[in-house]
């Protein structure tokens, strides 16, 4: 059984998760911000304990990356981070995979983001630092991607670039 929490929802990562689980041979349990009190009259650690009894793995889409370091420390099960404001791994997981079967490895290339130094971004960077991809950002300084995922792309000898331009032509 698995736990899917959706403090921010989300109806492809709903989907994907369910679907994936049913394929699997598993059964999911979606709890939604609105049926839990994550964190408000229960606490996350005792939901983690509790959680931890009824299933095999717990998935949780939130805001906070507290709120799923949290729930990973206090949970006997694993935790998969469905989403934070702070990271997205499962897209850059989903991206990295559509890259490789369309283009093959990825180890070796560059990848280029355009806009917004946002969670999916930062997500990025980390996976540059896994998988040995080079990483340029190209936006605005007010924009830029998180020093930290910068910082660990750069500490595992991914090249980080950072671009200013004119903007879009």
């Amino acid at each position: 059984m698995v736990a899917l929490i959706f403090e921010k929802p989300s109806t492809r990562t709903r989907v994907s998760f369910d679907v994936g689980v049913r394929q699997m041979g598993g059964q999911s349990l979606v709890l939604s911000g609105a049926e839990m009190q994550l964190g408000h009259g229960e606490t996350i650690a005792d939901t983690a304990r509790v959680l931890s009894r009824y299933v095999d793995l717990i998935m949780i889409r939130t805001f906070e990356e507290a709120t799923l370091q949290e729930l990973a420390e206090f949970s006997s099960v694993p935790v998969i981070n469905g989403l934070t404001n702070a990271s997205h791994p499962c897209q850059i997981m989903a991206d990295i995979l559509t890259y490789e079967e369309r283009r093959g490895p990825i180890r070796g290339r560059k990848v280029v983001w355009m806009g917004d130094g946002n969670n999916v971004c930062a997500s990025f960077l980390h996976a540059a630092g896994q998988f040995g991809f080079d990483f340029t950002f190209a936006g605005p300084p007010t924009l830029d991607p998180d020093p930290r995922a910068v910082a660990f792309a750069r500490e595992r000898g991914v090249t980080v670039a950072i671009e200013r331009g004119r903007g879009p032509r």
